[in-house]
């Protein structure tokens, strides 16, 4: 089901402001979607099964985003404690340095 949406066309009739969803362009992402006239040409929408398609659409990008939530703070963490890390390198790498330069002097 992947790309649907990037090549679904709105139309508008008008005068009576309806949406819908142009067949031809639907069923060259899933044929599924549209029922065919007698010459095997998409002519309508099977509108009927849209709304569960784009259900478990909407249900996956949620996972996707919960998983990436996680990942974000895992990483936010990681980061954290680096920087924890190099705080405490670079007090140790301050403390030898000043050792270093009063070992040198007392020579």
């Amino acid at each position: 089901m992947g790309g649907l949406l990037d090549r679904i066309v709105l139309v508008l009739r008008l005068g009576a402001e309806q949406y819908g969803l142009v067949a031809e362009e639907v069923a060259k992402v899933d044929p599924d979607l549209v029922s065919n006239d007698a010459n095997g040409r998409p002519y309508t929408m099977r509108y009927q099964l849209l709304a569960p398609m784009l259900l478990n659409e909407v249900q996956k990008q949620a996972r996707l985003i919960n998983d990436q939530r996680r990942q974000l703070s895992e990483q936010t963490n990681e980061m954290q404690q680096q920087a924890r890390q190099i705080a405490t390198l670079t007090a140790r790498l301050t403390q030898l340095e000043k050792s270093s330069d009063r070992s040198l002097r007392s020579r």
